[in-house]
């Protein structure tokens, strides 16, 4: 320790600097973009089926997505400027099928070492509100498959994560 400062304290922030100055080519030879993918986890906190209000008092269906971002990256801040999601369902024979899907664009910056919420909403139509009140009255299983498009200064990269059986608490309103 110098003067009541510990040696980690003064290195890390120098240590940041020089890694941020460090050219391209030596992250894409010792870091590259599928490691990038695997320090970027993804982590399912809620999925809610719940009613939007809308204009004039109108009501209807919606699913809210709550996750959790988290960059494990040692050395890169990263921008995430797209998320996709997908839902799907085991028919009777077991194969599954996608139902409904929900791109965002919404950009946000995720750094190094940090959580960052993200919430999903989406407005489900009639057939696919028909398959998640079913499946949710019946206890029956959905699946979710989340993908970020990642922009960090090594290249883009696409961290994926599927979660099985998602449990969407709450139920559908009667007659919907």
């Amino acid at each position: 320790m110098t003067g009541g400062v510990s040696w980690r304290t003064v290195a890390e922030p120098i240590g940041r600097r020089l890694l941020k100055g460090l050219p391209n080519f030596i992250f894409v030879r010792y870091y590259n973009a599928r490691d990038l993918e695997d320090d970027i986890e993804i982590r399912l906190r809620s999925a809610r089926l719940t009613r939007a209000k809308l204009l004039k008092g109108l009501e209807a269906p919606s699913l809210f997505i709550e996750l959790e971002v988290f960059n494990l990256s040692p050395y890169l801040d990263v921008r995430v400027t797209a998320v996709r999601s997908l839902f799907s369902a085991c028919d009777e024979e077991g194969l599954e099928h996608t139902f409904a899907h929900l791109d965002d664009w919404a950009a946000f910056e995720l750094p190094r070492g940090r959580p960052c919420p993200l919430h999903l909403w989406h407005c489900p139509n009639e057939y696919q509100t028909a398959i998640l009140s079913t499946y949710s009255e019946a206890h029956f299983s959905l699946n979710l498959f989340v993908t970020l498009r990642v922009e960090s200064p090594i290249g883009m990269a696409h961290p994926i994560k599927l979660f099985r059986t998602v449990d969407l608490a709450g139920r559908w309103p009667q007659g919907l």
